[in-house]
């Protein structure tokens, strides 16, 4: 069964929108016990490594952004586990529970680099004495704008939706093929995506030191 589509949050207009919203978190106040992500940690958010995604994770739960944290998960553990934005507000406690608390989240360290097996990958952290495993997992998606209505935002094998012309010239061309919906006109289309992103795909104790 093919997994759920991606939420839109990975789209540009609205994850500006929460940027701002984490930038004002930062300059303006402290949320609990945990201090909040500097601006810079927030325009650092991005999942093009594990490690990326592991600090765009923290970023999330130091400025108390459950819809961020959501951003983090891999389609493959939503649909598993049945999340949705609302549903994740209720259960990220449960995914929580091998790091302990927000603070031990916010502090945990890498004790080396993600180890990288084709489109899976763990990150070990240290998290209050104990070793805690992340694991991720590469996704594919491709998106399309007009303006600023999405036209398609969907998990999608990169592979498949791109290729290589070389011209007569020699010179080599990448292209990517994102299907047009319905009777959206291609002179409207601003903005097309195609990528790979780690997502975090779930959390276990590994044991302590």
């Amino acid at each position: 069964m093919a997994p759920p589509p991606p939420t839109t949050a990975r789209c540009h207009g609205r994850f500006f929108q929460l940027g701002l919203a984490l930038c004002s978190v930062a300059v303006l106040g402290t949320v609990g016990c945990v201090s909040p992500p500097s601006v810079r940690e927030v325009l650092d958010v991005g999942y093009r490594s594990p490690e990326q995604c592991w600090h765009s994770f923290q970023t999330a739960v130091r400025a108390d952004e459950p819809a961020l944290e959501y951003r983090c998960l891999s389609q493959r553990l939503i649909a598993e586990r049945g999340l949705s934005q609302l549903v994740w507000r209720e259960a990220r406690a449960e995914l929580y529970a091998p790091l302990g608390t927000r603070w031990a989240i916010a502090k945990a360290r890498p004790l080396g680099p993600a180890t990288m097996q084709g489109d899976r990958a763990e990150l070990v952290v240290a998290a209050l004495g104990r070793k805690v495993r992340l694991r991720f997992l590469r996704e594919d998606y491709r998106s399309l704008w007009a303006g600023e209505q999405l036209l398609l935002d969907e998990n999608a094998s990169l592979v498949g939706s791109s290729g290589v012309q070389t011209a007569a010239d020699g010179q080599r061309w990448f292209y990517a093929q994102i299907p047009l919906p319905g009777d959206s006109e291609p002179g409207g289309i601003s903005e097309m995506h195609l990528g790979r992103e780690w997502k975090l795909d779930g959390i276990s104790e590994s044991g302590e030191f």
